[in-house]
């Protein structure tokens, strides 16, 4: 048979004990949530090519009455095209942090070396220079510039192999020359986020084409071959005979540098996505 069941309210002290145990357990849970806040997932990652000491070995085999030398003048520029943009930048010469949006090495004025997030208006994780409100609108360019010296590349610079990421489609390029020859021996490029970048690379130009043709513009011609991601096995092929002569393992950030002699047709090969860039010139030319 069914009994009733008999109840009894709870002793005051005994609710007020309950009551404290459960704020206790809201401000656990509050304290946690804002333990995990993040910042905005990056819609773009770029990693900077021509790493400064590759680069000047490049200027040096092509330049002629002048010689290039340190340091190599750096400029990278992001412009920007939406409001609310932000953009994180890590150095590579710490290290890169796993998170690029939610570092674990933040920039502070005694962390210089820290990535930088520009754009969230608090300008002691970092502002872009030139941009003291750390706010960044549609028609922002940030204009990255210093100079390199090869023998130090400790040094906490804006330079290559740096790794970039934005929340906003922004657009970067990279220009660099070197002391002696000055702009006269110059190159710029446009630099792809990494949803570009894929796994098979022919040269379209290579020192192989006769002198009639490209009256030797293609004398010189090298690779730039840099990874994003640890172990990544890329395979070249410099002179397009059909076999990989040269096999390398890159970690993140990684640059190996085919000093000359690539042949048009010239092939890279990886098993995970890289960027090539290709440096050419005439030897003995002095711009």
């Amino acid at each position: 048979m069914f009994r009733p069941v008999r109840t009894t309210p709870q002793s005051p002290r005994r609710f007020t004990r309950h009551l404290i145990a459960s704020l206790g357990a809201m401000v656990l849970l509050l304290g946690s949530s804002l333990a995990f806040a993040v910042n905005p997932a990056p819609v773009q990652l770029f990693y900077m090519p021509f790493p400064e000491d590759q680069l000047l070995q490049g200027l040096q085999a092509i330049a002629g009455n002048t010689t290039p030398s340190d340091p190599i003048t750096t400029y990278i520029s992001i412009a920007a095209v939406a409001n609310g943009t932000i953009v994180y930048y890590d150095q590579w010469e710490n290290g890169y942090d796993t998170d690029i949006a939610n570092p674990t090495n933040v920039y502070s004025g005694g962390n210089p070396g820290g990535t930088q997030i520009w754009g969230d208006g608090n300008p002691a994780n970092g502002a872009p220079p030139g941009v003291p409100s750390d706010i960044i609108n549609p028609g922002t360019v940030i204009i990255l510039n210093n100079d390199i010296t090869t023998t130090n590349l400790s040094a906490i610079d804006f330079d290559g192999r740096d790794k970039i990421a934005a929340t906003k489609s922004v657009s970067v390029t990279h220009t660099a020359w070197a002391a002696g020859s000055g702009t006269l021996l110059a190159g710029s490029v446009e630099v792809f986020d990494t949803s570009f970048w894929g796994t098979d690379y022919r040269a379209p130009v290579g020192v192989n084409i006769p002198d009639a043709t490209d009256h030797q513009m293609f004398e010189y011609t090298s690779l730039f071959i840099l990874a994003p991601e640890n172990n990544t096995t890329v395979h070249i092929d410099k002179d397009a005979n059909g076999t990989f002569e040269t096999t390398v393992v890159l970690n993140e950030g990684e640059n190996y540098f085919v000093n000359g002699g690539v042949a048009t047709g010239g092939h890279v090969s990886s098993d995970k996505p890289v960027e090539v860039h290709i440096l050419t010139g005439d030897i003995a030319s002095n711009y």
